[in-house]
């Protein structure tokens, strides 16, 4: 056999006869499938909306009443006057944890104010941890900080309660 190729192609297509559906309708089964794709994805956009709503709806009253206490530790403690590194440290670090479970559970526009406080609690902590006297600077801006994204998650939460 001179063309391997050739010879394939003939015994392919003794093999293989032609399909006895017309192409018309192929062409309406794969336009059909290209359909029920984008249906498929939108049901899954719409099923994760979803499920994201409900793990916000669920989670996020907790850690905003969580978040609400170790704010209210963090505030007993810097009113005290020997400042307690170590208390301020393990809050500062307890807040920020919180901080960063509520992350995935608010919405993006709220996410910024958390971002900002896990920044400014992380920095504030590293202060405090140095060993050296912390500026109040850090522990004045993590605090405000912390405020703030408590005020927005404490806003969201409640936006919950009207859906």
């Amino acid at each position: 056999m001179p063309y391997p190729l050739a010879a394939a192609a003939a015994v392919f297509s003794t093999a293989c006869p032609p399909s006895l559906i017309p192409s018309w309708i192929q062409d309406i089964n794969t336009l059909a499938g290209l359909i029920s794709f984008a249906m498929t994805v939108g049901v899954w956009w719409q099923v994760r909306n979803v499920r994201l709503s409900f793990r916000t709806r669920a989670r996020l009253p907790q850690l905003v009443d969580d978040l609400r206490l170790q704010r209210q530790l963090l505030e007993d403690m810097l009113g005290t006057a020997p400042l307690p590194a170590v208390g301020v440290q393990r809050t500062l670090a307890a807040a920020g944890a919180l901080l960063g479970h509520a992350l995935p559970v608010a919405p993006r526009r709220t996410q910024r104010s958390v971002h900002g406080a896990m920044r400014a609690l992380a920095l504030a902590a590293h202060a405090v941890g140095s060993g050296t006297a912390p500026r109040g600077r850090e522990l004045t801006a993590a605090f405000g900080a912390l405020c703030t994204a408590e005020v927005d998650l404490n806003q969201v939460s409640l936006d919950l309660n009207w859906t």
